[in-house]
């Protein structure tokens, strides 16, 4: 659902809101060993003012906010995270990367994992008319947040070479599991970055 609402102070002040929500399930690969499910919940949020500051000078202001956020550790349909990824290759199953070799769900950070990432963005553009020519000013600042956390890491990833190793459980390498050089253990897949710590762009511009 989207949302607006529009205000007019004065004659020469206008400021507007807008709120949009989108949700999206996708479906697909092999099932059911494959399906895994996307529902993440996207936000996105804009106030806009406007101010006529006289006949030839405009002040345009705008701040936006802009959320994904989905946890994949919550129950997702019939995903097993339980079971690693197995490749199979050599001897007439094909080679590396084979889409026709590889089962299971792939051993990443976000599978499972869960995610938030937000994005703050504020642009303010001043607009004067001297004369016959025109004049634009402006300062567009951008905030990135990370706050994902990606346990998937956890996970296996088993490589066989043919088939008759793999119905002996006789993987040949490549393990892909994500360990804490200090403790030995699984690491933490957790990544909070406060808003003064995350990714900044700062731009000024000058239009004439």
């Amino acid at each position: 659902f989207n949302g607006r609402v529009d205000y007019n102070k004065g004659l020469n002040q206008l400021f507007f809101s807008s709120y949009f929500v989108r949700l999206s399930n996708l479906s697909g690969d092999n099932r059911p060993i494959e399906d895994l499910t996307l529902a993440p919940n996207n936000y996105v949020t804009t106030v806009g003012w406007t101010r006529i500051i006289n006949s030839v000078l405009v002040n345009e202001a705008r701040f936006n906010f802009t959320r994904f956020a989905f946890n994949q550790l919550q129950p997702s349909g019939l995903t097993d995270y339980g079971i690693p990824q197995i490749r199979l290759f050599d001897f007439g199953a094909g080679g590396l990367g084979d889409p026709g070799t590889i089962m299971g769900i792939g051993a990443a950070g976000t599978t499972p994992g869960k995610l938030a990432e937000n994005t703050f963005a504020f642009k303010d553009t001043v607009n004067w008319i001297r004369g016959n020519q025109a004049f634009k000013f402006g300062v567009d600042i951008t905030r990135e947040q990370n706050n994902d956390n990606e346990s998937g890491f956890e996970r296996p990833n088993y490589q066989f070479r043919g088939l008759l190793n793999f119905a002996n459980d006789a993987c040949c390498f490549f393990e892909g599991v994500a360990v804490n050089p200090l403790t030995g253990a699984n690491p933490d897949g957790q990544r909070y970055f406060p808003i003064l710590c995350s990714s900044k762009t700062t731009g000024r511009f000058v239009q004439i």
